[in-house]
């Protein structure tokens, strides 16, 4: 049987992405790309429910969570894995001109 996986989204996550999503509308007056890029990360979140292990592992320290992050476009959304728990937890949004 395939686990499902809870995934939240911290309020840092929820605000980094709400915060990105008016700074692509207000200030580079492109509510389109903006909606586009929204719809990208729901989908790569709603994603994680069943692939949580899909991002690349990013290790902060020795023996410190698992983890990992994805690429959507120029952004990256870095999330923990709990496995015991079944949960990902988003932890931020941001935008990352360059590749980790």
């Amino acid at each position: 049987m395939v686990k499902k996986y809870k995934v939240l989204v911290s309020q840092k996550a929820h605000s980094d992405i709400q915060d990105t999503f008016e700074y692509i509308v207000n200030n580079l007056e492109n509510h389109q790309s903006a909606l586009k890029l929204l719809k990208q990360v729901e989908k790569a979140i709603l994603s994680l429910e069943y692939f949580p292990n899909r991002g690349s592992r990013k290790r902060v320290s020795k023996n410190v969570g698992n983890y990992r992050y994805i690429m959507i476009d120029r952004y990256i959304l870095v999330y923990e894995v709990k496995e015991i728990e079944l949960q990902v937890i988003i932890h931020t949004f941001f935008y990352s001109p360059r590749n980790i």
